[in-house]
This record gives structure tokens, sequence and C-alpha cells, in this order.
């Protein structure tokens, strides 16, 4: 019997169909065709070596991927900057830019340690000269870096479907209890669409005594019910969380700003022509802030006021005054 151990590196299909790396041993020369000692071949797979060039292409495509994200998240974080600014806020105070700032000065970090450990290969042994003289470059420590970009794109991925120019920022932007609910829905909405002087275009009066506004150059260029959007936790399963009282109807939004008006105090108002068309829901009371408004701007005024059955949609009572005083307004609270 041959003695003599010879010993072959190939690559070959795997069960599972990847290709592997192995190595095999045979007691007689597998070259030979009368190999009647083939069943002694052993293979073994063993762990191949990247070269030097190989570890250069896997770096060069990490930092790539790495520097895509941090240019994603700078794009992110510097328009919510802006927004922020617009609306007075400064960004610093604000949770989600404060997060994306963080994520993007972590991967610029990752990103600088991968330049670091870029390196020069030299093509006749392929061997390597790292310019990072702080580590080595190796598989492994790829292995880690790669999976730190991962982390990286699992937190960019909670934060990326923010619309700048929609943000109302962190706190506001947070899921509101019903507890808090009511006063969470006005914030956002005044966040969004700012108060005004201007009756015409006015669509709320707030329990703090703004307008809430809904138009532009006197007119009110938005429906009542629009109000339904700053209402982003009410669904169909906790509607009786948020909206008790109210009925529930998914082909209207008709129940969602009756239920914007009882969680937050609103009255819905509008003035086209200078006179008063305002509602409250059963239940609801007026603040001494919104009584002084309303006076203050339609005192003698002509005024239509309703009283809104929230369980229906109906109206309750209807007050048809022709010059507004204190005593109509209290009549109207009373109804209610």
């Amino acid at each position: 019997m041959n003695k003599r151990i010879w010993v072959k590196d190939h690559y070959r299909k795997a069960p599972n169909g990847k290709m592997v790396y192995v190595r095999g041993y045979w007691r007689s020369d597998p070259r030979s065709d009368n190999n009647a000692q083939v069943k002694d071949k052993e293979e073994r797979i063993v762990e191949k070596v990247p070269t030097g060039e190989e570890l250069e292409d896997r770096r060069f495509d990490l930092e790539l991927k790495v520097d895509t994200l941090m240019e994603d998240v700078e794009s992110l974080r510097d328009e919510l900057e802006i927004k922020l600014r617009e609306m007075g806020e400064d960004p610093e105070w604000d949770d989600n830019y404060a997060v994306l700032d963080d994520l993007y000065y972590e991967i610029l970090d990752l990103s600088l340690k991968l330049s670091d450990l870029s390196y020069d290969v030299d093509e006749d042994d392929l061997s390597v000269e790292v310019s990072s003289k702080d580590e080595q470059i190796t598989p492994q420590l790829l292995d880690k870096i790669e999976e730190k970009y991962k982390e990286f794109v699992e937190t960019f991925a909670l934060y990326s479907d923010i619309d700048p120019s929609e943000y109302l920022g962190s706190e506001l932007e947070a899921e509101a209890s019903p507890a808090v609910a009511g006063e969470r829905w006005a914030d956002r909405a005044k966040a969004m669409w700012g108060v005004t002087n201007d009756i015409r275009t006015a669509g709320y009066v707030l329990p703090d005594g703004d307008y809430l506004n809904m138009g532009s150059y006197g007119i009110r260029g938005m429906d009542h019910r629009e109000v339904n959007q700053f209402m982003k936790e009410v669904n169909d399963q906790n509607w009786d969380d948020y909206c008790s009282g109210v009925y529930q109807n998914q082909y209207s939004s008709t129940p969602d700003m009756l239920c914007f008006m009882k969680r937050t105090g609103a009255v819905r108002m509008m003035s086209s022509s200078g006179d008063l068309l305002a509602s409250i829901v059963k239940g609801q009371n007026i603040s001494w802030k919104q009584r002084e408004r309303l006076l203050s701007d339609f005192w003698g005024k002509a005024a239509l006021l309703d009283v809104i059955d929230p369980a229906t949609g109906g109206t309750i009572e209807t007050f048809d005054i022709d010059y507004l005083t204190e005593n109509d307004i209290q009549k109207w609270i009373d109804a209610s």
C-alpha cells in the first residue's frame, strides 16, 4: 500500500448548495486512473485566508455603504433643524433631532475608522500594508464593523419616515394617551396651522382664546373636519378610549371632528360676513378666555349658536341671535 499522503485544495458544492473551500487527503495518488483505495479519501472544510486584495475590496464596499447611510442621516437631520428653527424651536431640545445628530457622529466615526484601515496591495505577493498603526485589518474586524453598520441601519429605520415638511416636534409627534390627548391635539393643530386674528380665516376658538388658523387672505380654505389629521392615535379599536360618547362612522370624518371638539374644548366657528356661526358639543364647557374672545369680536353682532349631540351628530338646540351679549353665551353653555 502506498503510504504517501496526497493533499489537494479545491472548491466543491456543499449539501446546502454553497461552494465551500476544502482540503482533500488521499492515501494514494488521486490522479491515478486505477485508484483502488479512493475510499480512504478524506475531505475537510478549511478556512480560506482572504488575500489582501479581497480584504481591500470588502473594506471599500463597506465604506461606501456607511458613507451613503451617513449622508441620508445628515440630510434628514438638517431638514429637521430647518423646520424646527422655522417654528421658533431650538433643535437641541428636540428628541428626534438629538437622536439623529448622535447617530450621524457615530456613523462618521465608523466611516473614519474604515478610511484609516485602507491599505495598499502589493500585486506581486498580495501582501497588505495597513495605513492605520492602531489596528491590523482582519476579516473579524470587518465583521464587527459590518454588524455595527447594521445596527445603525436599524436605528435610522425608526426615524426615516419622518416628513420634515409636516414635522411638529418630538413631543407633539409622540403618541398621546387619552388623558392628555385633547391638549396634544390642540398643540399639534397650532404648530401646523398657526393662529390668527382674522375672524374670516379662523376655524376654531381654542380654550386659551386663540383662533386656529384654517385659511389665508381672508378666506377659510379648509374644512373643519380636517382636524382629524392631528388625532393619529385614534383608530377603530381604541375609539371608545379617546372618543367615548361620540358616534362612530368609518365613512365620515364628522365624528372625528366632534371628538376633537369634545377632547380639546375647541369651539367650531366661522365668520365670513362678520357675523358668528358657532357650535359646541353637548357636555362641553367654554373657558373664560373663549368667552372673552368671542364677545370682544362679536358683541352686538348677529350669531347662530348650535349645540350638537355627539352621540348622533344631530343638533339639539339652536340659538338665533340678532344682537350677541354675554347672556346669550351663557344660555348657549347652559343648553349644552
